[in-house]
């Protein structure tokens, strides 16, 4: 008598209850689709186990298992067969061993083509990975050497502080060591229109500045100015002749970068090169450096702004003593040792305190200010003039000797005596000074007797009646 379904499926429900057991101990359960366990509940409930329904279930779960995450080495073969053999021995009691070693046999060598196709896989994978390795290494090779020459660069170029010429100079001079380039330029102007600027070129180690430099606005150039600041163009293509010619001869590969420049400036940082395609590979570390130069002139620009408020007097923009002082060394002890002439002037405004009694003490720094002008404006530039203390003045005179000295004291004396003063009440006020000088070697031979009979020549001056000059050396003569 045939069995009914119920009575088949109430047989099979322990094997059933058994399986769900043995998957939740192991936690297999939860990598059986919704599909595949109906799939082997059809299986075990069936009245008659065909082999192929079986196979074919069991090579699918294989490779569907296979291809998920079930333990750190996925032996999934292994579980499948553990599986098979609850199933077999639970709800398939009458399969002959022949039939069962079939179908291990059969789904030991679907687990042999997935580890073969997996090898397959993982050789390709590795493959792959030995090529990203290789173009790591190249790029990496390629990053250090990058990050080499833009630490030389930057430490050639920021070591010290140095004068703005100076560092421009350095700067351009390692540029072109690492790009193996025939031109290095920089650019800079201030004004709006941007029509002129300082022009500094470095080729062949022949650098050179080139002062209200005119710079040219055709459509080539004025591409690189219209583009973002810090940002790198490369041309490689030939370039227009007329437009390089008188900038770059022979150039056929060019690299340009606009720059903001200290004080709201702009810049253009400029590589050529002779040979085609020259500087592929280098426009990020072009980019790098021409950031860095802006911030080494920015601090370039910010330690000579530092240094003058170090050395000048606040109020009348001439040396502070301390700095004349450490200038008067300089100069005299560079006079010594070359057998060249030095002349010193002592300068005092006449009657200064009485100014700022009557007057006030803002009035006094009209005077001290505009008599420091004055002053400037009489001396050559290689001279020095600074405030010596109060109202008092000194001036060291280059090249110069006793006569020298005596003719530009005279004229000082002069020229500050034609300046007038409205004071506060509206009165016209004439301020005076008086001088004293002493030259080197005509007169004394040291530093100190120089600037003592300087001294005692404007005090001389003083005592005569002010508004004149002074001197005390030998054949002393007062002079008017």
């Amino acid at each position: 008598m045939n069995r009914t379904a119920k009575d088949m499926s109430e047989t099979r429900q322990p094997v059933l209850e058994k399986l769900r057991a043995f998957l939740q101990d192991r936690q297999w359960q939860q990598y059986f689709s919704e599909h595949e366990w109906q799939e082997l509940c059809g299986l075990i409930q069936a009245e008659n186990a065909v082999l192929a329904k079986h196979l074919a279930y069991w090579s699918r779960l294989l490779t569907s298992w296979d291809t998920r995450s079930l333990e750190l080495h996925r032996p999934v073969y292994e579980q499948v067969c553990e599986i098979l053999a609850l199933v077999l021995r639970e709800s398939e009691p009458s399969w002959r061993q022949a039939e069962q070693d079939a179908l291990r046999l059969a789904l030991a060598e679907t687990q042999v083509q997935l580890q073969q196709k997996q090898l397959l896989f993982w050789r390709f994978e590795q493959e792959q990975k030995q090529q990203r390795v290789a173009t790591l290494a190249q790029e990496n090779e390629q990053a250090q050497a990058e990050v080499y020459n833009l630490s030389e660069l930057t430490q050639f170029v920021g070591h010290q502080l140095k004068g703005k010429t100076e560092l421009i100079q350095d700067a351009l001079d390692g540029l072109m060591g690492v790009l193996d380039a025939d031109w290095t330029a920089l650019y800079i102007y201030a004004d709006p229109a941007g029509e002129q600027g300082t022009f500094y070129t470095l080729r062949h180690e022949s650098f050179l500045s080139h002062a209200d430099f005119p710079f040219p606005h055709s459509d080539f150039w004025d591409r690189f100015w219209r583009g973002p600041v810090n940002q790198t163009y490369i041309h490689d293509e030939p370039l227009p002749t007329s437009d390089l010619e008188a900038l770059f001869p022979g150039a056929c590969s060019l690299m340009a970068q606009a720059l903001k420049m200290p004080n709201g400036g702009r810049g253009l940082l400029l590589a050529a090169s002779d040979a085609y395609q020259a500087f592929s590979g280098f426009r990020q570390l072009f980019n790098i450096f021409g950031a860095h130069l802006t911030s080494a002139l920015q601090n370039a620009h910010l330690h000579a702004q530092i240094n003058e408020l170090a050395i000048r007097d606040a109020l009348t923009g001439v040396f502070n003593r301390r700095h004349l002082e450490e200038r008067l060394d300089y100069s005299f002890e560079l006079s010594r040792r070359y057998s060249r002439e030095l002349a010193v002037l002592m300068i005092d405004i006449d009657h200064f305190k009485q100014i700022n009694d009557t007057y006030g003490h803002p009035f006094g720094d009209r005077v001290l200010l505009e008599v420091a002008q004055t002053l400037q404006r009489r001396l050559r530039s290689t001279d020095i003039v600074g405030r010596y203390g109060g109202e008092e003045f000194m001036a060291i005179l280059q090249e110069t000797g006793a006569g020298g000295a005596q003719t530009v004291a005279e004229d000082l004396v002069r020229k500050v005596a034609e300046l007038r003063f409205k004071a506060p009440g509206g009165e016209t006020v004439q301020v005076t000074v008086s001088v004293g000088f002493a030259a080197f070697p005509e007169h004394v031979m040291g530093l100190t007797p120089l600037v003592k009979m300087a001294d005692d020549g404007l005090y001389a001056a003083k005592n005569q009646g002010r508004n004149r000059v002074g001197f005390t050396g030998p054949a002393a003569d007062m002079l008017q």
